[in-house]
């Protein structure tokens, strides 16, 4: 029996394009450090999850039946798993709610993943617990408070209309049998990320035809500012009292009334304007709110240090 070797069939590759292909994107020293510091953050909370299952089970499914999708998490829980890690995230929120929410989703999907499908908003954590020095009024917002999550109390004295923004904005082609669609994410300053994406639409597709915006099928959601001041009681005697602009989106807009006193939890954050060849290095600061509570909703309303002098006072007085 006779084998007939097979035909050869040559192929010829320059080497520069071969090492083209075959180079992979190029990646920071940085980026790999963020990328494991975020994946270390998701496994860490997964955990914390995964070790009151029940409880969290429970606890996520009385929030969305009552049409609520941030999940309560208490100061207390976090110390509890691990000493000190309640000030860190305090101190730096937005390196930890992101990852906490990909794992609380993630927690979510594995519970009951048609629960994930029926989602109508993103999940999100509503942290609540003894804030320490981070429970102020809004004379105790400062520089050295920027970046921290906050608790502040006040009374609101200015509220904007509530407003519609622009999340993913949908572009079609305008002409062409066959029409393609495009989407594009927008974040700006209020965006818990480092790097925000927003502002220039799309004119063109990657094939040079002209883009239209769908303004019917692309995805908003709700914004509004208010103002809060400090309290008549809480502002020192023959000062000002100072006030802070918060901003607020999704199911907390349009929470907060003219008049209400108000607790409001958040991340204090700066706003600089659009990069110039002169800067004085004076920015706005805003709050940028995860939890808006009406003192009068509040079952316990916590007691200030003005408080307790004045029951103090009265106690000592002949007809208490």
């Amino acid at each position: 029996m006779l084998f007939r070797s097979a035909p050869t069939t040559t192929f010829n590759f320059s080497l520069p394009a071969l090492a083209m292909a075959a180079a992979p994107a190029p990646v920071s020293e940085a980026q790999l450090k963020d990328r494991q510091d975020w994946e270390d953050k998701v496994r860490q909370f997964s955990s914390f999850l995964h070790g009151n299952r029940e409880e969290w089970k429970n606890r996520i499914t009385a929030e969305l039946a009552n049409n609520r999708f941030r999940i309560p998490l208490d100061l207390r829980d976090l110390e509890k798993e691990e000493a000190g890690l309640s000030r860190k995230f305090l101190n730096n929120p937005v390196k930890w709610l992101l990852p906490w929410e990909e794992a609380l989703l993630a927690f979510l999907r594995d519970m009951d993943e048609k629960a994930v499908r029926r989602l109508k908003q993103p999940l999100k954590l509503d942290v609540s617990g003894a804030f320490g020095r981070n429970h102020v009024t809004p004379r105790g917002m400062t520089a050295q408070t920027l970046q921290n999550m906050m608790m502040v109390e006040g009374i609101v004295v200015k509220a904007g209309l509530m407003q519609p923004k622009l999340l993913q904005s949908i572009h079609v082609t305008k002409n062409g049998d066959d029409a393609r669609v495009e989407s594009r994410d927008h974040r700006d300053q209020t965006a818990f990320v480092n790097s925000t994406r927003a502002g220039a639409m799309p004119t063109h597709d990657a094939e040079g035809k002209e883009l239209a915006l769908e303004v019917g099928l692309s995805v908003y959601k709700d914004s509004q500012k208010f103002t809060i001041m400090e309290t008549p009681e809480q502002a020192p005697c023959g000062q000002i009292p100072r006030s802070v602009e918060v901003i607020c989106e999704g199911d907390l807009a349009d929470k907060a009334k003219p008049g209400e006193r108000v607790q409001v939890i958040g991340v204090y954050k700066s706003f600089p304007k659009q990069e110039t060849d002169f800067t004085r290095g004076q920015w706005p600061a805003r709050l940028i709110a995860t939890s808006i509570t009406a003192i009068k909703e509040m079952v316990e309303s916590p007691f200030l240090l003005d408080d307790v002098r004045a029951i103090n006072t009265i106690a000592q007085r002949d007809d208490a």
